[in-house]
């Protein structure tokens, strides 16, 4: 009895040990099958990646080319604010420079007007000066003759 159960339990061992081989044939059959396509899997997740890296590549690219579109931008942009300064402060200038022109015609127009006015009042005087000496000249001959007609010997009767 002993045997038949050594002999059973090495049987039903056997079974086992078939089914086990079984499975594990059918389990490295799926695993051979799993590697294959994972084999292809990992093909295709390799042309991905260097598709992914020479996206990324192009990507960099493009972000440095920006970067120093942003330098530049950035350069520009204080170039431009000192030029808006340096106009402001031109259009500060000119209107001061405005503001002292015409100051300056001001007293020039009354410069102008003084001197008019002073030119006037010369040849005014010089006429009134010509008027003068042509009457002192008319009274000088006119005493001249006075004293001539009294140096007369009829004693100044004129004739």
């Amino acid at each position: 009895r002993q045997g038949e159960e050594a002999q059973d339990e090495l049987r039903e061992q056997l079974v086992r040990r078939d089914e086990d081989r079984t499975v594990a044939e059918a389990v490295a059959a799926a695993a051979a099958e799993a590697a294959e396509a994972g084999g292809r899997n990992i093909e295709v997740l390799r042309q991905q990646g260097e598709a992914l890296s020479e996206r990324l590549a192009v990507a960099q690219e493009a972000r440095e080319q920006l970067q120093k579109e942003l330098a530049e931008s950035s350069h520009m942009r204080d170039e431009l604010r000192e030029f808006e300064a340096t106009c402001q402060k031109e259009q500060l200038d000119a209107k001061r420079w405005r503001g002292i022109i015409i100051e300056e015609q001001d007293r020039n127009r009354d410069l102008q007007e003084q001197l008019s006015t002073a030119n006037k009042d010369r040849h005014e005087a010089k006429r009134a000066e010509a008027a003068k000496s042509r009457e002192v000249e008319r009274l000088k001959s006119k005493l001249e003759a006075a004293e001539r007609a009294l140096q007369r010997p009829d004693g100044g009767a004129l004739e």
